[in-house]
């Protein structure tokens, strides 16, 4: 059979202008799917980051939330949850310096690749977090850093901030009570905290008075019932009391009044001062002065 290269040339040529077409098309496709693939283990590497990110801030939270752990717990605690946030944990080190407390990784040194942030305590800078590189990597946002990495420790330093400053405010608040529950303590009369109502929702024993009252049987119940177990406290005491509560919430003014309490032969003088020591309770600090008169 004889071919007739005339005739199939011009096949010839649609067939490799054809293939030609397919292998540009496979080509075009290819570099589609690799920058598919670029695009999402990019985004996969991103969201990895932020996960660590989270997993950073929510070790910091939970370690605050412990009870009873001190401010130089938390710090150096903080200090070992920092590295696996950042890019490069196996060669990251963080040093943590607020007032006199310095904390430091145990592979912490002095680099070049390094990164910090001041830290405010009550808007006043307190110290700084420090996080380093012990070698040199790829320049990518701040040096070897990710520009997320930098939001990150700001965002770490205010959170410092803020935990220093609340741990402030519990240590002024203890040393407060302390100081009152002292004073409180040096008074040597009996004192009741009670609401509006009546109902007692606190109480001291006076040097002398009340001394087998128990706070057990009584912070919760009302006023009016003391006599019923204790018979110092008598009913008119007690009347007479729950009026000048009303009294002092509606004045705002410190009421003062005696009274007296027959038991047997003898009788015996009470002065009951009460002063407002809320929005809706009193403080009612009742004092023997029966050797006055």
């Amino acid at each position: 059979m004889k071919s007739h290269p005339q005739k199939d040339k011009p096949y010839a040529i649609d067939e490799v202008a054809r293939l030609q077409k397919e292998v540009a098309r496979l080509r075009a496709s290819e570099e589609r799917h690799r920058r598919t693939r670029e695009i999402l283990q990019n985004k996969t590497h991103a969201l990895g980051e932020r996960v660590k990110e989270l997993n950073c801030l929510y070790a910091i939270s939970s370690l605050v939330e412990k009870h009873g752990i001190s401010l130089e717990k938390i710090l150096r605690g903080i200090v070992d949850i920092i590295p696996p946030a950042w890019q490069y944990p196996e060669i990251t080190g963080a040093k943590l310096t607020v007032n006199t407390h310095s904390f430091a990784t145990a592979n912490y040194e002095q680099t070049q690749w390094r990164q910090s942030a001041d830290i405010l305590v009550r808007g006043v800078k307190s110290g700084f977090l420090e996080v380093i590189y012990l070698e040199e990597k790829p320049q990518c946002g701040e040096g070897p850093f990710l520009k997320e990495e930098r939001k990150l420790i700001n965002s770490l330093a205010k959170r410092i901030g803020e935990i220093v400053e609340r741990k402030l405010a519990e240590d002024d608040l203890k040393e407060s009570m302390a100081r009152n529950r002292a004073l409180l303590n040096s008074i040597p009369d009996l004192i009741f905290r009670v609401r509006r109502d009546g109902t007692i929702l606190d109480f001291k024993k006076g040097k002398t008075l009340g001394q087998r009252i128990q706070a057990k049987r009584i912070i919760g119940k009302k006023m009016a019932n003391l006599p019923d177990e204790y018979h110092f406290l008598s009913r008119d005491i007690m009347r007479q009391g729950m009026a000048n509560i009303v009294q002092v919430l509606e004045k705002g003014a410190m009421q003062i009044f005696e009274h007296q309490h027959h038991r047997g032969s003898n009788i015996h003088y009470y002065e009951v001062l009460l002063t407002a020591s809320g929005k809706d309770e009193v403080l009612a600090i009742i004092r023997d002065i029966t050797e006055r008169r």
